[in-house]
């Protein structure tokens, strides 16, 4: 938990970035770093050879705009 509770965030990750040893700015370089990876995500799973629906079917959570602002605003 962080310090927003339960809070699937990752303003509350980050939250608890002490608890692993980092910084703040530490870890929000982490966190850009693992969203530059997610952000391509269906071109690799493509790549893989998932098949289209698929890739459609986790892009509804993945791709979903709450998910897509977290990634975008760190």
């Amino acid at each position: 938990m962080g310090k927003f509770g339960s809070d699937a965030t990752l303003d509350n990750a980050l939250s608890e970035c002490a608890q692993f040893g980092l910084k703040p700015a530490e870890a929000r370089l982490q966190v850009r770093a693992i969203c530059a990876v997610v952000d391509g995500w269906q071109a690799h799973f493509a790549q893989m050879g998932v098949a289209p629906g698929e890739v459609e079917s986790l892009a509804q959570q993945i791709d979903r705009p709450l998910m897509r602002e977290q990634r975008a605003s760190v």
